[in-house]
């Protein structure tokens, strides 16, 4: 917890001329919650509500056959002791919601986020999803100081296999022993998950039987879990050229090893469902890159089909914990998520680079589905850490990179804590999209963003300093 923060203090921020973070002391104290002011500032639109709702609950309260007279706070201005026909006060307020007061829309009781600062938490936080392909000390000091900057405790570098996609670096068992070593000098700001390499599943034969040793070695050396990428089952073939499945028999050796070993699987299985359709007039992400780029694709699956493999797997080994990536594919449907924990007690998930798919739900559904499944879903950023020595030794395209990476972290636990209107996290759709912050509760804050992460990594809670 951090010292010296009273519950009711809003939120610090800091300019993006980043000063120096504050010291990360031991009995630091989480806020509770984003609080609103209670007395709204005269003649905003928070005031109006204020006024409204005052009306309406002293109207309400009236004695039958007769008007009740509405007293105004003195510090209103308006005219005391008149009585508002209730048909001119829902006229004003279908006015607000409909935009017809200038400046206000259907958002109007939530505050735009202060463009250009920095929103800090003072919770602990452990981002379980991050990727770094150059395993060197000033990439993860450059990502220790964004950190800084938003209050992020540790981070947890996942290397992957990127064949099949337009990516570069990524893993390699030199890169496993590399941020290992890394590991040992931070013990507490890091944690590393190796990967496998699939494509030699059609080169050796020994494959199936090999990743089952080869896992077992990297736990001894430190490894704390494995990251699985999404080209298992749109990409890697075995020896036959056959297409190699997410739920394949001849890798459930792997998966139990796994379950014996305590090592959690963080899992990307397909991609957003809208991927696989066409892009037209309903598409979210309207001429936004490639978006259908599965669609009529020759050699990738249905995403059903990847869907289905991968709860599959879930099933077949319950005593193995899953965490699927970027809320398990699944925010095209909340319910179906829902059920899929409620079925899979060892399924966990991580909301990393997801949260524009959440433009479709109101934000109350949002909280309550997180408030519900408390338990089981971890803070995830899918963040990159600088990939060269040319980033960080231009100043100007260093300043880039740390103000980007900032921005998403801020963006991120905003959109959390308060009820702000947030761009998204990772700037897309930043030229019109926003979405209404969730403002968790305090003890779901704690489990979301660290005390989940703690019980699947098996980390000491006392490692940290804090209560």
């Amino acid at each position: 917890m951090r010292a010296g923060n009273s519950k009711n203090a809003p939120p610090r921020r800091f300019a993006l001329g980043f000063p120096a973070a504050p010291s990360r002391v031991a009995g630091r104290n989480s806020i509770a919650s984003f609080q609103l002011n209670a007395t709204p500032k005269r003649n905003s639109i928070n005031w109006f509500l204020y006024t409204m709702s005052k009306i309406r609950r002293q109207s309400c309260r009236g004695v039958a056959g007769r008007r009740p007279q509405v007293h105004l706070p003195e510090a209103s201005g308006l005219r005391r002791a008149t009585p508002l026909p209730r048909r001119i006060i829902c006229a004003l307020g279908i006015a607000l919601l409909a935009g017809i007061i200038p400046g206000h829309g259907l958002v109007a009781g939530a505050a735009p986020a202060d463009k250009g600062k920095v929103y800090q938490s003072r919770y602990r936080i452990i981002d379980v999803h991050s990727h770094g392909a150059w395993p060197a000390l000033p990439a993860l000091q450059a990502h220790f100081e964004v950190m800084d900057a938003t209050g992020v405790d540790a981070l947890t570098l996942l290397l992957f296999d990127p064949a099949g996609f337009p990516f570069t670096g990524g893993w390699s068992e030199s890169n496993l022993r590399a941020w290992l070593q890394l590991r040992r000098q931070f013990p507490e700001r890091l944690n590393v998950f190796g990967t496998v390499d699939f494509g030699r599943a059609a080169k050796e034969p020994a494959f199936f039987q090999d990743i089952v040793t080869e896992l077992a070695a990297a736990a001894k050396m430190g490894m704390q879990g494995i990251k699985i990428w999404k080209n298992l089952g749109m990409h890697h073939r075995d020896s036959s050229g056959t297409l190699l499945k997410i739920d394949d028999s001849r890798l459930d050796p792997f998966w139990t090893k796994c379950g014996e070993l305590g090592l959690p699987v963080l899992i990307h299985t397909a991609d957003p469902r809208e991927y696989w359709y066409p892009n037209t007039y309903n598409t979210f992400q309207y001429k936004i890159g490639n978006t259908g780029k599965y669609y009529n694709h020759p050699d990738v699956p249905a995403w059903e089909d990847l869907i289905q493999q991968r709860n599959h797997l879930l099933q077949k080994h319950p005593q193995t914990t899953f965490i699927g990536a970027h809320f398990g594919s699944l925010t095209s449907d909340l319910d179906a998520l829902g059920d899929l924990l409620d079925r899979c007690s060892n399924f966990f998930v991580e909301c990393g680079a997801r949260l524009r798919f959440l433009y479709r739900y109101h934000p109350q559904a949002v909280r309550d589905f997180l408030i519900k499944y408390q338990d089981r879903i971890l803070f995830g950023s899918d963040l990159f850490l600088a990939g060269d020595e040319k980033t960080l030794a231009n100043e100007g395209s260093r300043k880039l990179w740390r103000e980007r990476q900032t921005r998403s972290y801020s963006d991120y636990l905003e959109y959390f804590e308060t009820d702000h209107l947030v761009t998204v996290p990772g700037g897309y759709q930043a030229q019109w999209l926003r979405l209404k912050g969730i403002s968790l509760p305090a003890a779901v804050l704690e489990k979301f963003y660290h005390q989940n992460a703690e019980r699947l990594f098996k980390l000491d809670a006392a490692w940290h300093g804090k209560n």
